[in-house]
């Protein structure tokens, strides 16, 4: 059985984590990506193209399956948001995802065999978009019945149902309440948590690090050109090369 809150969650994996931009159409109260600045920065598709690549090369020397996730910002609002995914999936082994608030529907395309995770909750699109993942922040101050309120569209327009917990929640929301609102929900809707807080996968260069941990195991691009094993951690700048990757896998290994 599937555990509610997997903290072994990524621990296989070596994602490329590309943000397009730094920017949003939207003002949320429960954004996933809230630990960001928000600026006007927008990465090249010439870069993304180039460092894809890389990435899908280097995968193959691991023995890794390849998976990149586009995310902003909200990537659907950069200028050349279909140029980029559009050249992403020239690559048959790469699984491409996407986090968005529902701003890609706005284009007409194919969005087959792509995995879609929209981030739902109040006041944002909310697409339902069956297959594909809704994505639910869930703040302290929540009930159950809210929660549930919530989730019940996407849940019976065919969608699968993931939950976050506000990075920004008290510690003990965390720890204790968090899986118990989780329980409780999961009697409704089936449903699976994705804990921010200390994680079993994390790797060497998260000895003695303290800070909440956003679980994902990858290389992240950031859209001003610098990249970094996490987004918490300091920035790298410059050409990406080989051992870019290579720094960027052995910090998430022991």
């Amino acid at each position: 059985m599937t555990p509610l809150i997997d903290k072994h969650i990524h621990e296989n994996e070596f994602r490329l984590r590309i943000l397009l931009n730094d920017y949003c159409n939207m003002e949320c109260h429960n954004c996933l990506n809230d630990f960001q600045k928000r600026e006007y920065n927008s990465i090249s598709p010439f870069i993304v193209e180039k460092i894809i690549k890389r990435y899908v090369l280097f995968c193959a020397t691991i023995n890794v399956n390849p998976i990149v996730s586009f995310s902003g910002g909200e990537p659907g609002i950069h200028p050349n948001f279909i140029e980029i995914v559009t050249n992403a999936r020239k690559y048959k082994n790469l699984k491409v995802q996407i986090n968005t608030n529902g701003a890609i529907d706005g284009y007409t395309w194919d969005k087959s065999n792509l995995d879609i995770h929209y981030h739902v909750g109040p006041g944002m699109l909310n697409q339902i978009n069956k297959g594909q993942t809704a994505i639910l922040v869930i703040m302290e101050n929540w009930t159950v019945e809210k929660i549930i309120q919530i989730l019940t569209p996407f849940y019976l327009g065919g969608m699968k149902i993931k939950t976050f917990v506000d990075f920004y929640a008290s510690d003990v929301f965390q720890e204790v309440y968090y899986p118990i609102l989780l329980k409780k929900i999961n009697e409704v809707i089936p449903v699976s948590g994705r804990h921010t807080g200390i994680q079993i996968n994390r790797g060497s260069g998260c000895i003695n690090c303290k800070k909440r941990c956003v679980t994902l195991k990858a290389l992240w691009m950031f859209p001003d050109n610098t990249c970094s094993p996490c987004p918490q951690r300091s920035k790298f700048r410059g050409a990406i090369a080989e051992n870019t990757f290579w720094n960027a896998y052995n910090f998430h290994t022991f």
